[in-house]
């Protein structure tokens, strides 16, 4: 059955090869009943202009029951009915939609039966990166090369960032987790300021730890985890209200 939803999208990350459907974006979010939604498959680069959305973006969508992905939040979407309703720019709007949806650690989001969703974090210990393939092998370049027939107009080749990005952090319950960063933020980080700094990884690191993951802020990482390996989850994207913020907010109900 198809239902059309209004979702908050507070999930994207970096686009991964797919061998059925050229590349996919993992896409997320919360919608009016504050239940969280994995949008699966979206093909984001190959969306119309109007329909690529942002993060933080309200969007309309008409979506159905994923037959194959049995993940509870999971669905697909029928991307040519996506409408781009506006941002919320403001984190108290923000945080009315995600406050709700938040756990303390990441066993409690596993022991919920959940796929994907907001873990608190009480700390970031290390912001780091790995050396990855410069390259996509033979078999993704394949991949790369099929275009369905529908596609007017081709989007630029998919681009092979060469890290690894991942964080060392601890959970509101004091857990230790080490995962990959996979959110789409920190790739197009890399992609920009590779052209503007000699040494980019770790102005990047700086950034990172010293603003955007600072002690300043309520901090709280989506993590997401994969359809054939539900017990290995990712950083999918960041929630990182300023604490000053939501504490004039709070004060407000």
């Amino acid at each position: 059955m198809m239902v059309e939803e209004t979702i908050l999208v507070t999930v994207k990350t970096y686009p991964n090869i797919s061998s059925k459907y050229v590349e996919t974006v993992c896409t997320a979010g919360i919608n009016e009943r504050g239940e969280w939604r994995r949008l699966y498959p979206i093909r984001f680069r190959h969306l119309e202009g109007e329909k690529q959305f942002k993060l933080y973006d309200r969007i309309k969508v008409r979506l159905e029951e994923h037959s194959s992905d049995g993940r509870i939040e999971s669905r697909r979407p029928r991307t040519d009915t996506i409408q781009v309703l506006g941002r919320l720019t403001q984190w108290n709007l923000r945080y009315e939609w995600v406050q709700g949806t938040i756990v303390d650690s990441l066993k409690e989001l596993e022991e919920r039966g959940g796929s994907i969703g907001p873990v608190r974090v009480s700390r970031v210990m290390e912001w780091y990166w790995k050396d990855s393939p410069r390259d996509w092998t033979p078999k993704q370049l394949e991949i790369l090369k099929q275009q369905p027939l529908f596609d007017d107009e081709m989007p630029k080749a998919l681009e092979k960032v060469p890290y690894e990005f991942r964080i060392r952090w601890l959970d509101g319950r004091g857990h230790e987790h080490d995962n990959l960063f996979m959110a789409w933020e920190v790739f197009e980080t890399w992609r920009k300021y590779r052209f503007r700094y000699t040494q980019p990884l770790q102005v990047m690191k700086d950034k990172w730890m010293n603003d955007i993951l600072s002690d300043d802020r309520l901090l709280c990482f989506f993590m997401g985890n994969i359809a054939q390996r539900r017990n290995r989850f990712m950083v999918c994207g960041i929630y990182n209200p300023p604490k000053r913020e939501i504490d004039k907010n709070e004060s407000l109900f």
